[in-house]
């Protein structure tokens, strides 16, 4: 009787200490993203975030800066909107692949717009509360976006 106790107890004791730990979102921080796991790299990114510039492409350096009104989303289940002075671009759900990216992998997210055409990008990071993606490709463009209210 005393062992069924005891085993009962250990039982108990190994479910309860195997919950799962959600992941909180490092908001008002800087994190690299492209090298966490993907619960971190979408607890980090859900909200509505507001397109601010883009930077590079052919010209690696150079900053545009026309995106007053463009609203990219990411939803808690899985999906990205994407909207500009309230017209739909994009409403999609995410794929995840794991990419091999420079010495290690990373996860591509990729989406389709309105009309079935893939777009891909890599989650960069947020640098001084700015979410940073890139386009993935050669000469990329980066976009950066902040929280939008």
């Amino acid at each position: 009787m005393l062992k069924i106790l005891f085993l009962s107890g250990l039982i108990g004791i190994t479910a309860f200490s195997c919950r799962k730990e959600k992941i909180k979102p490092q908001h008002n921080s800087n994190i690299t993203l492209y090298d966490k796991p993907l619960n971190v790299i979408r607890a980090n990114t859900i909200g509505k975030w507001k397109l601010q510039y883009e930077k590079g492409g052919f010209c690696g350096t150079c900053i545009y800066r026309n995106f007053q009104n463009f609203i990219w989303e990411f939803t808690s289940d899985n999906k990205f909107i994407q909207t500009y002075n309230d017209t739909l671009f994009v409403d999609s759900d995410i794929v995840w692949p794991r990419i091999k990216y420079f010495n290690g992998f990373t996860y591509l997210m990729s989406v389709h717009d309105l009309d079935g055409i893939p777009w891909n990008y890599i989650v960069k990071g947020i640098y001084n509360d700015t979410l940073v993606f890139s386009d993935y490709g050669s000469d990329p463009v980066s976009y950066y976006l902040t929280r939008s209210n």
